[in-house]
């Protein structure tokens, strides 16, 4: 006599336990991984922001528009937790706004170990550090952060 067996198709609740448990790690592994990607991100865009900025700056005070001595600010860049502007002359408050533009939410900049309110440079385009705009840092390196993605001891050109 012939027996066949009733073979049910499907999965086991072992599989699905171990199947499901996979799925959760891998999600958990690229959620995190996913976090500092964006840190880096915004990390590298601040740095290009910093930098356009600095090079704006430096056109500005160059061009010296408000017809500026050597030894004074013709042009700064101003710094706030959310921004960076450029302006011709020597305030950040009264000068002639050049440029400006959002810095990426989360970082922070810091200009020779210190949190900047300003850079201003002469119509030479050298550092300035006394200005209307009160004590401008007068260092150009630069260290920028973003949860746990940063770069330190870079050099504005």
């Amino acid at each position: 006599m012939l027996h066949i067996r009733n073979l049910e198709k499907g999965f086991t609740l072992l599989e699905l336990i171990v199947s499901l448990s996979l799925m959760v790690a891998l999600a958990l592994l690229t959620s995190s991984l996913g976090g500092t990607w964006i840190q880096t991100a915004n990390v590298t865009r601040a740095q290009g922001v910093l930098q356009r900025a600095y090079s704006m700056t430096k056109n500005t005070a160059l061009a010296n528009s408000a017809a500026k001595s050597s030894i004074e600010a013709a042009a700064i860049l101003c710094f706030n937790s959310s921004e960076l502007k450029v302006f011709s002359g020597e305030s950040c408050n009264r000068g002639v706004l050049i440029w400006q533009s959002a810095l990426p939410s989360g970082v922070t900049i810091t200009l020779g170990g210190t949190t900047p309110s300003c850079l201003a440079l002469t119509n030479m385009g050298a550092l300035v550090s006394t200005t209307n705009a009160g004590n401008c840092v007068t260092s150009v390196n630069y260290s920028i952060t973003a949860g746990l993605a940063n770069v330190t001891n870079k050099i504005l050109y």
